[in-house]
């Protein structure tokens, strides 16, 4: 029942921070444990959360036909175990770090599932980049010290291009660029600084948009 689990403030571009954190995670196929086999099948888990029975069980959000120690709202695991791209819901810009594997949870923060495995990379790119970083930026709220919040709904709008999805050297490209950020990104941004140039490039090509003219 656990599962690696990362943070909102632990995800950075193009990797996460070093996590040892796991969540207990009560469900399995996707459908909570019922409270008798929870205790006979996992019982150091089922003492673990017993402790904080009277927490959970008062909490405002848990309908009345839920177990005391189920989810205030059902999440859709379809993606959960999937490759993923993860965000952070505050950040002072664009910064999509990918979970290669499928095994990953997220708290406080978004998740971005691609329609196929071959495009995760290509898509980390495009995400991360100045273009999809102005583009959000229009639209999404503005907090102190210019953190920007990154939405489902503003990130579920982002146009994708074409050239992105269907060519196969773009696709080819950006795949090699984002295993050189990913493998450096945590050596620092200075380390990823020509890499993501490198990605820029690839990005103004396919869109004929260069927003490092914009100002």
């Amino acid at each position: 029942l656990l599962h690696p689990v990362v943070s909102g403030p632990e995800i950075q571009r193009f990797t996460f921070s070093a996590s040892d954190s796991y969540l207990l995670y009560p469900y399995e196929g996707g459908n909570v444990l019922r409270e008798p086999e929870f205790r006979t099948k996992y019982p150091f888990a089922y003492k673990y959360l017993k402790q904080y029975e009277d927490i959970l069980s008062a909490r405002t959000s848990l309908r009345n036909d839920r177990f005391w120690f189920e989810l205030s709202e059902k999440r859709d695991v379809r993606w959960l175990g999937k490759p993923k791209l993860l965000t952070r819901d505050l950040a002072l810009r664009a910064s999509f770090a990918p979970d290669v594997i499928g095994d990953m949870f997220l708290v406080g923060g978004t998740a971005v599932v691609p329609m196929g495995e071959q495009l995760l990379k290509p898509l980390l790119c495009y995400l991360n980049s100045r273009l999809v970083n102005w583009y959000l930026t229009q639209s999404t709220p503005m907090f102190r010290a210019d953190f920007v919040k990154f939405e489902p709904q503003h990130i579920s709008q982002l146009p994708v291009p074409r050239a992105l999805i269907e060519d196969a050297e773009n696709l080819s490209r950006l795949n090699a660029l984002a295993d050189l950020a990913s493998s450096r990104a945590p050596l620092g941004e200075d380390y990823v600084v020509e890499i993501e140039d490198q990605i820029e490039e690839v990005i103004v090509e396919m869109t004929g948009i260069d927003v490092r003219k914009f100002g």
